[in-house]
């Protein structure tokens, strides 16, 4: 967490853990598994989260190690159009290294 402001970063936090937790149980990107609850394609408690828990925001996501394991990331604090982009850009530069 970058910043001075503890109670808006305590936030963040929070909502990129809730965004990481949600990819976890499902498996699927943010936004996109709650579109899939609206349109009648999932089940709303199919994955053990409630309609009102549910994160709609871009952010949560499933990555792939180049070992071919899974993750589930979420990030929070910056637009939701680059928070997939850069956990992508964090992920291949951690794996440079």
């Amino acid at each position: 967490m970058f910043g001075t402001n503890k109670p808006r970063l305590r936030q963040s936090y929070k909502v990129a853990w809730t965004k990481a937790s949600q990819v976890w149980l499902t498996g699927v990107k943010t936004g996109e598994y709650e579109r899939m609850v609206f349109n009648k394609e999932v089940d709303e408690n199919a994955n053990g989260i409630d309609a009102p828990d549910l994160i709609g925001w871009v952010g949560g996501q499933p990555l792939t190690l180049k070992d071919g394991r899974k993750i589930s990331v979420g990030f929070s604090g910056f637009r939701g159009s680059t928070d997939i982009e850069i956990m992508e850009k964090a992920l291949a530069e951690a794996e440079r290294v």
